[in-house]
């Protein structure tokens, strides 16, 4: 099984897939993985035991198969394959996102058949994706008693080390301190 060669694949870009679509696409790649589900998709497949051909998959494609999709095969070796459209709008959705600052939403939307609500959607989609993950990163959440906590030890800092980034920091934390003195017991959001 070491001497199988497997397609390049980006692993990220398999994350956003269903389970058995990442299996298919790691085993055979985008490309193939549409051709073969368009064939075979929506219909329930049995995986050949023996090297066959008449699937139109060759020996070490089939061989990735076994491996990749073993953990979703019922005890007869079969397995509701899904419809090649959902590999296809991934595609289809990740070139509109990549595309999306150098085509218009009626341009996209004309090229892929689409409405441009649906195009726009598509596009919102990701921007809150990005919005969402770059949050996680940033989103620190705080008490009015730990933001003035806080201050007090970037006030002592500033004093003792100085710099750009301890004033920075003194002069976000007063912003943020200035606004929250009539709330009591809220939690506030730095950013």
């Amino acid at each position: 099984m070491a001497d199988l060669h497997w397609p390049p694949i980006d692993e990220e870009a398999l994350q956003p897939l269903p389970p058995v679509l990442r299996a298919m696409v790691k085993a055979l790649g985008f490309g193939r993985a549409i051709v073969f589900l368009q064939e075979y998709g929506g219909i329930p497949f049995t995986l050949p035991k023996l090297k066959d051909n008449k699937m139109g998959l060759m020996p070490d494609e089939l061989a990735r198969l076994r491996i990749t999709l073993k953990q979703h095969l019922d005890a007869d070796n079969r397995i509701a394959l899904p419809k090649a459209d959902k590999l296809l709008a991934y595609v289809r959705d990740q070139e509109i996102t990549k595309h999306k600052d150098t085509e218009s939403i009626v341009l996209q939307a004309r090229k892929y058949h689409l409405t441009t609500r649906h195009v726009l959607n598509i596009r919102g989609q990701h921007r809150i994706a990005e919005k969402n993950a770059s949050s996680y990163k940033r989103n620190l959440s705080l008490t009015k008693a730990e933001i003035e906590a806080l201050l007090r030890l970037t006030y002592q800092a500033a004093a003792t080390e100085g710099g750009n980034v301890y004033a920075n920091l003194v002069h976000k934390l007063d912003k943020v301190n200035a606004q929250i003195d009539s709330f009591t017991g809220a939690q506030f959001d730095l950013f």
